[in-house]
């Protein structure tokens, strides 16, 4: 009898979600019909111009990127950034990343314009039966839109207004959809969303992500991989798979079984690729001057970059300093590491990073003025109980923080 009562319960409430489910399709079909409902009046006609008419002011530009500095032979000397991202055309995305993105975000994607009612009915009432998020209504456009509306915020306030939980947030972000959809092509649309997404640990972007998680760029990814990473930005903390493994598990063969429904990968396919565990090979994003094997160097880097972009103008040098970290600048300097490594060695020879006194050096190449290497006494870091800096002694003023040294005698 308590078993019968508790199915008629659970029928009872599953009921109720459906109908929720019904009220909220029967608002948007009511919202979308607005226009061509004459009778509707006055109020419905000004709402429906109020919507057409919302002001839109969305760049689909590229999102931030890292700034890369390089040595004289090519190498990475150090990277700056806010957000960790390196964009990639669709083409250098693998095929099965796309796809399975796409089976989990927005199956229909192709089918329809910014709002998929179908979809949107569909996945309240998969998400009503399941009593759990397993499907979104948004479309993948609107989760773009979102995404480029919090990436352009300007302001603290600006960004909690493209977060927000309201009506007029939700409107919004489907009329500035409607724009982009006849703006850009459904190619365009995936890969701006694809390079502008966060996939969790520190990566911005399926490039970055791909190189975070396995080390590899995106168009290597594998079926469990990608699915693995599609699963991640529904929710990039919970399925954090360096915080939350087991939770990024199941998502991931959550992505795989839909991907099976859908006839996107074979079932076969799906369940070998479920009943493999999750192997990361992780390479951790590391970021400034702190992370360089040439700091000082980086420092007085970091410093002429700094004062190029702000045109040596003090009231511009703290937005020189974010352009700079979110730019994606290449830069090409002329550190030499043989010599780099000669000038370091022969100052811990000669003074260490513990004396009571400092020393510092900097080679520049006759006659082209080039800056071979820039090396300090000194370890870099901001410990003083072990003797640690974080000014370039090895730098004037004018290049840096510090008050400089007289030139040596040969």
């Amino acid at each position: 009898m308590q078993d019968v009562r508790k199915d008629r319960d659970n029928s009872v409430v599953l009921l109720a979600r459906l109908v929720g489910a019904g009220i909220m399709a029967g608002v948007l079909v009511a919202f979308i019909a607005l226009p061509m409902v004459g009778s509707a009046g006055l109020a419905a006609r000004d709402a429906s111009n109020n919507f057409v008419n919302m002001p839109i002011d969305i760049s689909t530009s590229p999102p931030p990127e890292k700034t890369v500095v390089h040595t004289a032979d090519g190498t990475t000397l150090a990277t700056f950034f806010d957000e960790y991202r390196e964009s990639v055309r669709l083409d250098q995305v693998a095929p099965i990343m796309r796809r399975s993105i796409v089976a989990i975000e927005d199956s229909r994607f192709y089918e329809h314009g910014a709002l998929d009612l179908k979809g949107a009915i569909r996945a309240l009432a998969t998400n009503a039966e399941a009593n759990e998020v397993r499907q979104g209504g948004s479309t993948l456009t609107q989760q773009y839109v979102k995404n480029l509306l919090i990436e352009n915020a300007k302001t603290p306030e600006e960004e909690r207004a493209a977060r927000a939980q309201t009506v007029g947030r939700k409107l919004h972000e489907l009329r500035a959809a409607l724009d982009v959809e006849q703006k850009m092509s459904k190619g365009e649309i995936l890969q701006g969303y694809l390079n502008v997404a966060y996939f969790g640990g520190g990566a911005y972007g399926v490039q970055a992500a791909a190189k975070r998680y396995f080390s590899k760029p995106a168009s290597k990814l594998n079926l469990q991989e990608s699915a693995l990473l599609s699963g991640i930005t529904n929710s990039p903390y919970a399925f954090d798979p360096t915080i939350h493994p087991g939770a990024a598990r199941d998502r991931r063969n959550t992505v795989l079984a839909r991907m099976a429904q859908l006839g996107v990968v074979s079932q076969k396919a799906a369940n070998k690729a479920a009943a493999s565990p999750v192997r990361l090979h992780e390479t951790k994003p590391s970021g400034g001057c702190d992370a360089s094997k040439a700091a000082f160097f980086c420092m007085y880097i970091r410093n002429e970059m700094i004062n190029i972009l702000s045109g040596g103008k003090k009231s511009q040098v703290a937005a020189a300093a974010q352009q700079l970290q979110r730019g994606g600048y290449t830069i090409r300097t002329t550190l030499d590491w043989q010599a780099q490594r000669a000038a370091q060695q022969a100052l811990d020879d000669r003074v260490g990073p513990r004396a009571s006194r400092d020393a510092a050096e900097t080679m520049i190449e006759p006659g082209t003025g080039k800056v071979l290497a820039m090396a300090v006494s000194r370890k870099f870091g901001s410990k003083k109980k072990k003797q640690q800096t974080v000014i370039n002694l090895a730098a004037n003023s004018a290049h840096g923080d510090s008050a400089g040294y007289s030139a040596g005698t040969t």
